[in-house]
C-alpha cells in the first residue's frame, strides 16, 4: 500500500533510514562544530600566570 501525501509517494513498509550521504554530511558538520568549539576554548582560556617564572628569577 502506497500513501500519497502532498504529491509524494510514501511506502509504509520501507523503513525511514537516512542515506549514507546524509549521515556522512551530518557527521562532518558535527566534527567541524566540535573542532571549532575546541579551538574557541583553547584560544579564550586565560593563561595561568602562576606557573610561569618571574622575569629574571633564578631556580
Amino acid at each position: 500500500m502506497v500513501l500519497i501525501r502532498r504529491g509524494i509517494a510514501i511506502d509504509p513498509s520501507t523503513p525511514a533510514v537516512p542515506s549514507e550521504i546524509t549521515v556522512h554530511t551530518a557527521l562532518s558538520l558535527l566534527s567541524i562544530w566540535v573542532l571549532i568549539n575546541m579551538l574557541f576554548v583553547v584560544v579564550m582560556t586565560p593563561a595561568d600566570d602562576s606557573r610561569r617564572p618571574e622575569p629574571g628569577a633564578r631556580d
